[in-house]
């Protein structure tokens, strides 16, 4: 894998869901935002997937199964 920093998957939408402890827009945990910059390029690569299947789990309502 590439050193590349991926870059963050902030969307501008900075609203943390209490229900489910996800920002609205990125999908990452509030200690997920607050570690990005401290992060290495694979922990944020890990993050990003995480995000998607979160994102993925929420849209296909099977993120509360």
């Amino acid at each position: 894998m590439s050193a590349i920093d991926p870059a963050s998957p902030c969307i501008g939408i900075c609203q943390m869901d209490g229900g489910i402890g996800l920002c609205a827009g990125c999908f990452r945990t509030l200690e997920e935002i607050e570690q990005w910059w401290d992060y290495g390029p694979e922990q944020k690569r890990t993050v990003l997937m995480l995000t998607e299947e979160r994102q993925e789990r929420i849209l296909d309502g099977t993120a509360f199964d």
